[in-house]
């Protein structure tokens, strides 16, 4: 695959797109008037800067990308399509200032640079993955296993003996209740007499 610079300095594989044969850059749309641009001619020397109301013609020599969709400089004025009109219109030193500063919302670069990391780094764990190398752990989904039994020698722990005395006192209450109201319903009934 042949990398291919458009007019502005604009790498066609990145920038632009063959499904959409028409559409110039965003950084140098304002570069081309409305059907100029060509995808498979981009770094053609007449495709920017180049129609009615340049009066000498730039080319592509004359395009400069900004985040605002660019503009042409020819000799010592500044014209721009407004992204496709027919027609160029000089800018005015307010409108170069306005084309040319730093994008307030970057928003939409932002997510573009952020979503190209993402697939480039998706694109590295898959291939190292493919050549048996993964970088990713991978979780065990077998159970624990059970910590080892105490050694022989070690005393049992005083909890389980306070259990146990506990447990015991239980049961004994329990029982002693339990006979004590089985004698108190039999008194009451008269089967048996004190």
């Amino acid at each position: 695959m042949v990398n291919v610079t458009c007019c502005g300095r604009q790498d066609r594989n990145t920038t632009t797109s063959a499904m959409f044969p028409n559409r110039p850059p965003n950084k140098t749309r304002n570069c081309y008037t409305e059907g100029l641009f060509e995808y498979m001619e981009c770094d053609e020397p007449h495709n920017a800067c180049m129609g009615t109301g340049i009066p000498d013609g730039g080319g592509c020599s004359a395009c400069f990308e900004s985040s605002h969709g660019g503009y042409c400089k020819v000799g010592d004025k500044y014209y721009t399509s407004h992204g496709g009109s027919p027609v160029y219109m000089e800018l005015t030193h307010e409108d170069l200032i306005e084309l040319t500063s730093p994008a307030i919302n970057s928003n939409l670069h932002s997510r573009r640079t952020i979503m190209d990391y993402d697939r480039m780094i998706t694109n590295r764990i898959r291939e190292l993955q493919i050549m048996g190398r993964d970088p990713l752990p991978q979780r065990s989904t077998s159970q624990p296993s059970p910590p080892p039994p105490p050694p022989p020698s070690l005393p049992p722990p005083k909890t389980k003996k306070t259990t146990d005395i506990l447990f015991y006192i239980g049961i004994i209450i329990s029982l002693l209740i339990l006979t004590a109201s089985i004698t108190f319903i039999l008194i009451q009934k008269k089967i048996i007499k004190i």
